[in-house]
């Protein structure tokens, strides 16, 4: 028992300072070595284990009884633990998630930091830790907003009151989208006009980013102060919602 926890604190030990290395390199790709160090560890407890009961004398065969008898648990209690155990190594191998990657699981949106054969960690823009079993991921669907690339592509609104020149919205948007360091000239940000709603012309705008790929908020909070100086300089208004009210007279009752 005392080898057993040598080796997995020993294991743990060095995986926390392989990716700690790792980390302090700009740019680095965590996905590969994380899952290379995670199978490894898992596979040198495997094989303690094995070596441990043989120096120990004991009867390989008595051993079946045993996993006879886990068989029977796994079958009405453990289902849950070893379709998690089974979805982490199906991780590990295929990579549909990986260290860093920006991902939407249940309406949570945040990065991977973590990612056991058990359950993964994904923490929020406010530093919550969230754990989600692997289970999670394979059977059912999650976005997965960095899985080919870095970029996202985000979308802003901005309403403008009736008597507004969508041409000059668009044109005050692109020029604002245009000064932004952390959005992408290539694509290049669109204007849609959306719709004409209830009370405003709806308009919102595409943009691209990688530097804020991981903090969408922050950029968006600063365009919307920035949208909110342009269309004061360019004298668009932003609408309040309104309601029109007609009253009509009736003729008086004989």
């Amino acid at each position: 028992m005392a080898t057993m926890i040598s080796v997995i604190l020993v294991l743990r030990w060095v995986r926390r300072a392989v990716m700690k290395k790792r980390r302090s390199r700009k740019g680095a790709n965590l996905g590969p070595i994380n899952s290379i160090l995670i199978i490894t560890s898992y596979v040198i407890i495997i094989l303690t284990v094995f070596a441990v009961v043989q120096w120990s004398g004991l009867d390989l065969s008595s051993l079946t009884i045993i996993f006879g008898a886990l068989s029977v648990g796994i079958g009405f209690g453990l289902q849950n633990i070893v379709n998690n155990f089974v979805s982490g190594i199906v991780i590990l191998l295929e990579r549909p998630i990986k260290l860093g990657d920006r991902i939407v699981v249940d309406g949570v949106e945040g990065n991977i930091v973590d990612i056991a054969i058990r359950a993964s960690t994904l923490r929020t823009n406010e530093g919550v830790s969230v754990i989600v079993p692997n289970s999670y991921f394979i059977g059912s669907a999650v976005i997965n907003r960095s899985l080919d690339y870095e970029s996202v592509r985000l979308k802003i609104y901005a309403n403008a009151a009736y008597g507004s020149d969508p041409r000059e919205v668009e044109r005050v948007l692109l020029e604002l989208a245009s000064r932004f360091d952390g959005i992408h000239k290539e694509p290049a940000p669109v204007v849609i006009f959306e719709a004409f709603g209830d009370s405003s012309l709806k308009f919102y705008l595409w943009v691209w980013t990688s530097e804020f790929a991981h903090t969408p908020d922050s950029l968006l909070s600063d365009v919307n102060f920035a949208i909110s100086a342009a269309f004061a300089e360019a004298k668009i208004r932003v609408p309040y919602p309104q309601l029109d009210l007609h009253v009509r007279s009736l003729p008086p009752q004989v």
